[in-house]
């Protein structure tokens, strides 16, 4: 594998998995779906369905569907592995929140890979306005899709499927490939995988409420110093979201300094916001989730 060549050079394995519930090492997959693109092309999507060997909560099965029932007669992991193994050999493996895929199969989880989750995060922000005027709430797989207009054939499988789910991500990996390369991106593997996994420079206020959308540079100081209290307490907010924050603050003090120095105008201040508007309590990292569609997004 030559990381130096063209991104869509490239052999990528998208991969997907369903599974009994949200935590690896307690859960595991009883769907695995896989499906090559080179060249900027797909190819036909594979998939194993996996004895989990225990009963499949009703609220993993009110998200992918499956039942003991469609189960009846599959592999266990450790048979249907060779096969898995053999399809994703020599390639770069990804995932819509590649975190979750590879603790799933853990076997995997030293090859290289691409996050899509982290790679739209960097490329489209939440609070961004399509051409159709609706603004980005999610980036969740199916909301990326239609907020993109992208024209996805799904091959008839059913939606949050693995199959389904690994097409949609090769159609947004494939826009967003040219996306960074219109930005003047280096047209490597190695230089696109080391993009997706830099800090995130949250420039818009991602959480829901009256900031929702507005830059960070208009969300009252008061709210920012609050949220960022709030990670430090817990330690589980996101963490570019909280390094984002920080920044902010950062910014304003020095900003404050210079000010006080006379070496700079005041800024024209925030209107406050008023505690009693405050969310109860800030969303903090995604759990990972059975739906990787509907993972911290």
């Amino acid at each position: 594998m030559n990381l130096s060549a063209p991104i869509l050079s490239q052999r990528f394995i998208i991969l997907d998995t369903e599974t009994t519930g949200p935590e690896p090492g307690k859960d595991v997959p009883i769907e695995i779906a896989m499906v090559e693109c080179i060249n900027g092309k797909m190819g036909e999507p594979s998939s194993w369905f996996v004895d989990p060997g225990r009963k499949i909560p009703p609220s993993a099965k009110a998200v992918h569907h499956l039942t003991e029932t469609d189960l009846i007669g599959a592999p266990t992991l450790e048979q249907v592995w060779p096969e898995v193994a053999d399809f994703c050999a020599d390639s770069i493996l990804m995932a819509h929140n590649a975190a979750f895929d590879l603790a799933m199969l853990p076997a995997l989880m030293n090859e290289p890979h691409l996050c899509t989750l982290r790679m739209c995060r960097h490329l489209w922000q939440k609070g961004d306005v399509s051409p159709d005027g609706f603004p980005l709430m999610s980036h969740q797989q199916q909301e990326i899709r239609y907020w993109l207009n992208l024209e996805v054939d799904t091959q008839g499988l059913a939606a949050h499927r693995a199959g389904a789910d690994i097409l949609v991500t090769g159609a947004i990996f494939l826009h967003a490939v040219q996306l960074y390369l219109s930005w003047g991106g280096e047209d490597t593997a190695e230089a696109f995988l080391e993009f997706t996994k830099r800090p995130i420079n949250i420039t818009k206020m991602p959480l829901k409420g009256k900031f929702f959308g507005k830059p960070m540079t208009e969300v009252e100081s008061g709210y920012l110093e609050w949220l960022f209290k709030k990670g430090e307490e817990t330690g589980k907010m996101d963490p570019d979201l909280f390094a984002s924050v920080r920044r902010e603050l950062d910014l304003r003090k020095a900003t404050q300094v210079m000010v006080n120095k006379g070496l700079m105008e005041a800024p024209a201040e925030i209107a406050p916001e008023s505690e009693a508007q405050l969310p109860p309590e800030p969303p903090i990292a995604a759990p990972v989730s059975t739906s990787h569609t509907a993972a911290f997004s």
